[in-house]
C-alpha cells in the first residue's frame, strides 16, 4: 500500500493530464521550452515521493517524512531530505 504522499502526487498527475485537455494547443517551440524549464515535468513530484517511500521504509519514518516529500521543489532531491533527516535525528 502506498503512502498518502504517493497517492496525493499520483492524483495530481492525473488531474494535470485532465486539465491539459482544456488548455490551448502548444507549438513545438513552446513544448521544447516547457521541457527545458521543467514546466511539464509531470512525474517529478510523484517519482520523488516514490523514491522517499522506497528509501525510508523503517516504521514511522515515512509518516514523519511524507509531508517533507510533498514540500520538495523540483530543484531539491533526496540528498536534501537526508540532510533534513540527519538534522532532525541529532536535534531529537
Amino acid at each position: 500500500m502506498s503512502s498518502y504522499a504517493v497517492l496525493e502526487k499520483a492524483e495530481q498527475v492525473a488531474q494535470k493530464i485532465l486539465d491539459t485537455y482544456s488548455e490551448p494547443d502548444k507549438s513545438f517551440v513552446e513544448l521544447r521550452a516547457m521541457i527545458n524549464d521543467h514546466t511539464i515535468d509531470l512525474l517529478h513530484d510523484f517519482s520523488q515521493a516514490c523514491r522517499i517511500e522506497q528509501d525510508f521504509p523503517e516504521k514511522g519514518a515515512l509518516s514523519r517524512m511524507a509531508r517533507t516529500a510533498t514540500d520538495l521543489s523540483p530543484g531539491e532531491d533526496i540528498a536534501s531530505l537526508l540532510r533534513l533527516r540527519e538534522r532532525n535525528s541529532s536535534a531529537g
